[in-house]
């Protein structure tokens, strides 16, 4: 499970605010956390956020993290190439998390794929 720090961070490493190993500043911290906080209320509103917002399944991290660096990608100088991969990474990013809705939504009610 990631938690929104993890998510911020993932985010701001999509962005290339953040290195590997460096910190973001207080500034991109919040707003970063500003972005994950609407990316989660938009997703709870399609009823997609079955998950709470400080424990993210490993398995939709990444598509979390892709959807709060898309909420903010106009807000950085970020390279034509970034901004592509950003964007085709937050695109797919509803179809993952769905699939995670899904995949849940069968193993605990036992249905099986036909």
């Amino acid at each position: 499970m990631a938690t929104s720090a993890e998510i911020r961070n993932q985010a701001l490493r999509k962005l290339g605010v953040l290195g590997a190993a460096g910190t973001a500043s207080s500034e991109d911290s919040q707003d970063m956390d500003k972005a994950y906080n609407e990316v989660y209320a938009q997703l709870d509103s399609i009823e997609l956020a079955y998950f709470t917002q400080d424990n993210v399944p490993d398995e939709v991290s990444n598509a979390v993290a892709a959807k709060c660096a898309w909420a903010r990608v106009s807000e950085h100088l970020v390279s034509e190439a970034r901004f592509q991969r950003v964007r085709s990474e937050a695109i797919d990013a509803d179809r993952v998390i769905s699939a995670g809705l899904s995949g849940r939504y069968h193993s605990s009610t036992n249905e099986r794929d036909y």
